[in-house]
């Protein structure tokens, strides 16, 4: 729900509007390890996507996660971050938290 504030000048008009909005969490799901994949929840369908994943991801940047809108379709995949012969070793499985707004 959108809660803001607007200051104006004596005369009526906007000086300055602003207004905050705050997602909702819908649930999580688990990436089990694998390097991408997706989940959908049709309580997206709309939405503008949050996320946040459960833990630390080692040598993995992201998790990348996306929302198609128009099917409430999430796609995440992980990329590797290690660079000079380093080894990254298998993707982390976490849970990624989502919601919307």
């Amino acid at each position: 729900m959108p809660a803001g504030a607007e200051f104006r000048h004596p005369d009526g008009r906007v000086k300055f509007a602003f207004t905050d909005y705050t997602g909702g969490f819908f649930g999580s799901f688990n990436t089990g390890g694998a390097s991408s994949g997706t989940w959908q929840d049709a309580r997206l369908v709309g939405k503008l996507l949050v996320t946040f994943p459960s833990s630390t991801l080692g040598n993995y940047g992201g998790p990348n996660v996306t929302l198609d809108s128009s099917t409430g379709v999430i796609s995440w995949s992980f990329g590797v971050t290690a660079t000079g012969g380093a080894n990254a070793g298998s993707p982390p499985d976490i849970t990624i938290y989502f919601g919307g707004y």
